[in-house]
């Protein structure tokens, strides 16, 4: 894109569009009182080819840092903003989604023989330590012993129950019961919310 010397209002350029403003030849129109203002426009930065800035025009130069109104870019919120959920002009990026209280931490599938099977999040390995017995680490240990664990189980008694104890900062037991109020072996699922 060229900047070219000769000021066009844009009323004056034909067959352009509201969004394509800047795909023709007007970036020189930009001097100060040189065009007419745009209503309601959000666009980006005018910048001038690499053969005009090299060429160091005092008006190719000036057009270079010219801006239209453009909003300012909202900054990345922080975890604490995130976890106390701050009501202010910021963007989660992806990797800090996590952080907000209402996400689970962690999530996996434990078959009927005590293995974890993949995918997995945030689960480090699952202890089978006896019938009905396993203990869930967490690759990333929460805050504090405060958070809630959840299990489904694939039972298909309907009678079957599980329960977390024991929970640490870096891990919990789950435990699953048959129906007959004995520990038994059971297919689960489990999910954790609270503070890392």
């Amino acid at each position: 894109m060229r900047i070219t010397q000769g000021a066009q209002a844009h009323n004056q350029l034909t067959g352009i569009g509201a969004g394509d403003h800047h795909a023709q030849l007007h970036q020189a129109a930009h001097r100060s009182g040189g065009a007419d203002p745009l209503a309601d426009a959000t666009l980006p930065v005018t910048q001038a080819s690499a053969d005009a800035a090299a060429a160091g025009a005092a008006g190719t130069l000036a057009n270079i840092t010219h801006r239209h109104g453009m909003p300012a870019i909202p900054a990345q919120a922080t975890q604490a903003a995130l976890e106390a959920e701050t009501v202010e002009t910021t963007y989660s990026s992806p990797d800090r989604v996590k952080f907000s209280p209402g996400v689970a931490k962690a999530w996996c599938h434990i078959t009927s023989t005590g293995l974890l099977s993949t995918p997995d999040y945030n689960v480090l390995s699952v202890t089978d330590t006896g019938l009905g017995d396993r203990t869930v680490v967490w690759d990333v240990d929460f805050s504090g012993i405060i958070y809630a664990p959840i299990a489904t189980l694939e039972d298909t008694t309907g009678r079957a129950n599980a329960q977390f104890n024991a929970l640490a900062v870096g891990s919990a037991r789950h435990t699953t019961w048959g129906a007959v109020g004995t520990l038994t072996d059971v297919a689960s699922g489990v999910v954790a919310f609270g503070d890392q």
